[in-house]
């Protein structure tokens, strides 16, 4: 049986990915890359916008609930409900375990990052499965065709897949500047395309029946149809194709944001809406502790 080990190093009361070649790629490095690295304060400021939920001890530990050979691994979860399901796992050898909310920019770096060795296992983000799935979709779609290298990523192994896509642009409230967005949900990526092309305004112009994106029958019927209404090619589609969905990893972001291969400032990561207010309720349910610290 597994024992659920707490980390060595305590998580403090105040706690609250894109591969670089393949189909996890992003545009060419800028000629300097050191005016676009970004500090890991600059980094942090970005990771604060996104909750994360542990299952703790008392003394706010997480516990280690799984292993790889000799490693014990422990998570850090997007879905506060699939923390749930592991804080009840959890309460069978160890009833005083709880939930606690946290943010990313608060673990990141210093645990999941951390020396594993000093925390006595690894410690992992963990996305929900619906969004693996939807990530290894859009992958497998866009993979080049005859390739037999696999394209896909896994929730165990800590791969948090965030979707972009080249048409989809936000600007700011006073619309002084642009950012571009990352989403950890491919859901919201959806719902931003759909009222972009509802306003006429995704980058590179509307989505018309010819575009190589529209390669779902879905699609194709929805720019037909268009045609027909007399929108004058614009696809009236719900959610974006999958053919402009586009795939990045939150290791591979934070890498680059670092190293400035890419210039990543204006970028955006965009939680879902809700995640927030469910993580507060199921932490309250289970009897955890919310912690709300400051992006630093």
């Amino acid at each position: 049986m597994l024992l659920h080990h707490p980390t060595r190093r305590p998580v403090l009361a105040s706690l609250l990915a894109a591969a670089a070649t393949g189909p996890f790629s992003l545009p060419a490095p800028p000629a300097s890359a050191a005016a676009s690295e970004l500090s890991i304060k600059e980094v942090n400021k970005r990771l604060g916008a996104i909750p994360v939920v542990a299952v703790v001890n008392e003394q706010d530990s997480p516990y280690f609930t799984s292993s790889e050979g000799a490693t014990q691994v422990g998570y850090f979860f997007l879905d506060p409900t699939d923390a749930l399901r592991e804080l009840r796992a959890v309460q069978g050898d160890n009833p005083s375990a709880r939930l606690k909310l946290t943010t990313l920019s608060e673990v990141y770096f210093p645990l999941v990052q951390g020396d594993a060795t000093a925390l006595g296992g690894v410690l992992r983000l963990r996305p929900s499965r619906r969004q693996i799935v939807e990530a290894n979709r859009a992958l497998q779609f866009n993979s080049p065709e005859g390739t037999l290298l696999p394209v896909s990523l896994s929730e165990a192994k800590g791969q948090v897949p965030l979707f972009y896509s080249e048409r989809v642009a936000l600007s700011t409230a006073d619309g002084a500047a642009t950012r571009y967005p990352f989403y950890l949900r491919k859901e919201d990526l959806d719902r931003d395309f759909s009222r972009l092309a509802a306003e006429g305004a995704l980058q590179g112009g509307a989505v018309v029946a010819g575009d190589a994106a529209l390669r779902s029958n879905s699609a194709r019927r929805a720019a037909r149809r268009a045609e027909r209404e007399g929108g004058g090619g614009a696809a009236a589609v719900s959610g974006i194709p999958a053919g402009l969905t586009r795939v990045a990893t939150l290791d591979g972001i934070v890498a680059q944001m670092r190293s400035g291969e890419v210039d990543l400032k204006d970028a955006l990561l965009v939680p879902s809406p809700d995640a927030l207010r469910a993580a507060q309720q199921l932490v309250a349910e289970g009897g955890g502790a919310a912690a709300a610290a400051a992006p630093r």
